[in-house]
This record gives C-alpha cells, sequence and structure tokens, in this order.
C-alpha cells in the first residue's frame, strides 16, 4: 500500500505535529508512506529539526506567502509529482488544503480530506479578509467535491453534514486525534527547580495553553484571575503571546498574579504541565482540544468549558470537571476552590495514537474497497 499525507507547517500550531506523527504510524503498518510538507517563508526558520529531517522524505515548498502565492505553486509542483508517482490514498492534513481538489481528480483514484475544524467557525471570521477570501473562494466551492472526510470530532462531524452538500453520499466519519505522549514525572525538588528557572517558584500554577483568537474565551480566563489576584500563592500562566488587549486588562485590573510564557519547547511545554495544579480551559468553539488531552495526559487535574466532544470522551473521568457556561466565571471559581488540591487519579482510557492510525488504517482500506 502507497501512501501520501499533504500537510503544511501552519501558524506554528498543532496541525504539522498531528500530521508528522499520524505519518510515523502510518509508516509503521505500511511501509511505502511518504508526506509532503507545505512551508510558508515566514515560519520557516522556527520548524524543528526533526520534521525538517521528515518533509524532506519527497520534497520541500517554500513559498512567500501561505494565503495566496501557494495556490499556483504548490498545486502545479504537486502535478508533476503525482503524473509521475502513484498512490493507493492521498490524504490531506487538514480543510484548508481544499483547493488541491482538482489536482487530486485528475491523477488519483482514491483520496480524501482531514476535516480538523468546522464551517460555522470560518463563517463567522467576519473582521478576517484573508479568511473570508479563502472561506468563500475554496472551503465552500472545494470541501463539496470530496467524498472521503474524517472528522476530529463528532461536533465537527455534525456541521459537515449540516452544510456539505449531499452529505448523505459522502465517507464521512469521526476520528479522534490521537496521542504518543509519555507523561513528565518530576520529583518535588526537579519541579520547584522549573519553576524557579521561570520566576514562578513557591506557587501554585493555574495554566492555559492557546492562542488569542476571540473563541478561545481568554476574557474568561483574565476574570478568574482577578478573582484571585489578592492569593499571592496562586499564579496563572498562559503559553502564548501576549495580545495589546489583554495586556491592557491586566494593566486596568492591576494582575499581578498572571504571566505570559511564548512559545516553548516541547520539552519545557511537557513540564509546565507537569508542574501545573490545575489546567483550566475556556474555549465556546474548537473542532478538537488538544492541549485539554495533553494536560490531561500528563496527569494535571482540568476544568473545562464542555467544547468539542469533550465532554462525552471524559464524562466518565475523576480527573476533568466541566462547567455548563464557558463565561460563567463563578462556576470556574467555584470548581478550582472544590479541586484546587485535588490529586490526579489513576484511570485506563484508550487516547492513544496507535487507535488513531488503526481507524486511520481502517478508512483508508474501506475507502479503496469502495471504489
Amino acid at each position: 500500500m502507497k501512501i501520501l499525507i499533504i500537510t503544511d507547517y501552519h501558524n506554528k500550531t498543532w496541525i504539522w505535529s498531528h500530521n508528522y506523527h499520524l505519518y510515523m504510524g502510518l509508516k509503521k503498518k505500511w511501509h511505502d508512506v511518504h508526506i509532503i510538507n507545505l512551508v510558508s517563508k515566514q515560519w520557516y526558520k522556527t520548524i524543528p529539526d526533526y520534521w525538517i529531517n521528515i518533509i524532506s522524505d519527497i520534497f520541500n515548498v517554500k513559498i512567500l506567502d501561505f494565503a495566496f502565492g501557494v495556490f499556483y505553486l504548490f498545486r502545479k509542483k504537486l502535478y508533476k509529482h503525482l503524473k509521475i508517482h502513484h498512490y493507493d490514498f492521498v490524504l490531506l492534513g487538514h480543510q484548508w488544503l481544499a483547493y488541491l481538489y482538482d489536482v487530486l481528480a485528475r491523477n488519483c483514484k482514491n483520496f480524501g480530506i482531514i476535516a480538523l475544524d468546522f464551517f460555522t467557525l470560518y463563517k463567522n471570521l467576519k473582521s478576517n479578509k484573508v479568511s473570508n477570501l479563502i472561506y468563500n473562494n475554496v472551503m465552500l466551492k472545494k470541501i463539496h467535491k470530496f467524498t472521503n472526510i474524517p472528522c476530529i470530532s463528532e461536533f465537527t462531524l455534525m456541521d459537515y453534514k449540516r452544510l456539505v452538500e449531499n452529505s448523505s453520499n459522502k465517507n464521512l466519519v469521526c476520528i479522534h486525534n490521537g496521542f504518543d505522549i509519555t507523561p513528565v514525572i518530576l520529583s518535588y525538588h526537579d519541579k520547584e527547580a522549573f519553576k524557579h528557572m521561570y520566576g514562578i517558584q513557591w506557587k501554585k500554577i493555574f495554566l492555559h495553553v492557546g492562542s488569542e483568537e476571540e473563541r478561545k474565551n481568554i476574557w474568561t480566563f483574565l476574570k478568574i484571575a482577578d478573582v484571585y489576584k489578592h492569593h499571592q500563592d496562586m499564579l496563572f500562566v498562559r503559553i502564548w503571546k501576549e495580545s495589546d488587549t489583554s495586556k491592557k486588562f491586566i494593566q486596568d485590573h492591576k494582575l499581578h498574579n498572571i504571566i505570559y510564557f511564548s512559545w516553548l519547547s516541547l520539552e519545557d511545554l511537557n513540564k509546565f504541565y507537569s508542574v501545573a495544579d490545575l489546567y483550566i480551559y475556556t474555549s465556546t468553539l474548537e473542532g478538537f482540544w488538544r492541549p485539554l488531552v495533553e494536560a490531561y495526559l500528563n496527569r494535571v487535574v482540568c476544568i473545562s468549558s464542555k467544547v468539542s466532544d469533550m465532554a462525552d470522551i471524559f464524562k466518565h473521568s475523576k480527573n476533568v470537571y466541566f462547567v455548563s457556561d464557558p463565561f460563567a466565571v463563578q462556576e470556574y471559581v467555584k470548581l478550582i476552590d472544590m479541586h484546587i488540591n485535588d490529586i490526579f487519579v489513576d484511570e485506563h482510557m484508550d487516547l492513544s495514537l496507535n487507535r488513531e492510525v488503526d481507524a486511520y488504517v481502517n478508512f483508508i482500506q474501506t475507502c479503496i474497497k469502495k471504489k
């Protein structure tokens, strides 16, 4: 079985990481698995060395601008490649690559596209001209043409069923993300040494990882920090670049109990999970929220909004607690006060990468048989 995955290193998000691990997992099942990576010039210097080694498997495309220059340059090169090389199945790593449909339709018998996020989200991005342009001229026109669409959550799947034309005739399935995470277990001494390195020692850590898009609802996280601003032993930590609006809120409310750290190495990110006392998440819309699962797999007690499939995935967990309203600050505060000293309880949940890889193997084999 000869398989090709097409992905990109997009805005330093988890997409490249997910597709990389899926590629490595499928390669264990079928040795003849390849990956093509699309890299925009602005992000190229940020790519980890191990990822550069992997993406050189076939060829690497560097372009001037992800939103515009990519369409012609990459499509042309891929067309030539597919004329020479035959693949049993080609998988596009996420829905933004839907513009490649015509190239695949002319050269491949079997192909599909992973639905990471959902139409409703991008349809509401009224303030982003680039996103609106891509949504209206690529997403809506091209995504309807795909037959094989694995979705990363039931939430995303239902959204696609509502909005994709002739969805009943599509091969739409839900395949949750899998994770290849070994929890970082630090001793008390090592935890304090790590905290000291970042200047956060002798504090209880309340962690949040993610961007400052409106749907992430960062305001609620900041308001929670405001409730506890007179507690000297509590520190709210954000792993992302601080926006101007967040900075103004923090200054206006005189919050000295919140700190931002920008891009971290994967090793240090996992250590932040390890030293956290609670992971708090406040999002209102997600396709699938990986940091919540990453925190859980690093043995952190979590308090979250009921976003995507998270409430169903963790419905029997004794380590993850949900608020009914993502904007209800007092709901979060109540749960924080109740669980601030909780110790993570061992549970047996299969969130492994192997489970996801097996699901994709079955999906690909089914797609080929239907043809």
